[in-house]
């Protein structure tokens, strides 16, 4: 398996059957002691925040890696005319000090 999200869709597009599960775990900056969330998402789109964010905690051990968590809340429309809403989780890193 691909060791990247691109290559892992590109691997799933060609046939295989699977999708991403990516957990993240936060801590809330601006309260710290409220502890700590999961949050799990099966989306390549987050795989591929997660996947970036993996790569500045690599970078940063001793200090915290301030993100941005957003749950975008979007509408899509079927070819055969149906509607539904779903939402998705998208993580943006924040410039360091």
């Amino acid at each position: 398996m691909p060791a990247d999200a691109q290559g892992s869709l590109g691997h799933c597009q060609s046939g295989a059957r699977c999708e991403p599960l990516v957990q993240v775990a936060v801590r809330l900056a601006a309260d710290p002691t409220l502890g700590h969330f999961l949050l799990s998402s099966a989306t390549w789109v987050f795989a591929d925040h997660a996947i970036a964010l993996k790569g500045a905690l690599n970078r940063r051990i001793d200090m915290p890696v301030l993100a941005r968590l957003l749950v975008d809340h979007t509408l899509h429309s079927t070819k055969s005319g149906t509607t539904f809403a779903f939402t998705r989780p998208t993580i943006t890193m924040l410039p360091t000090a």
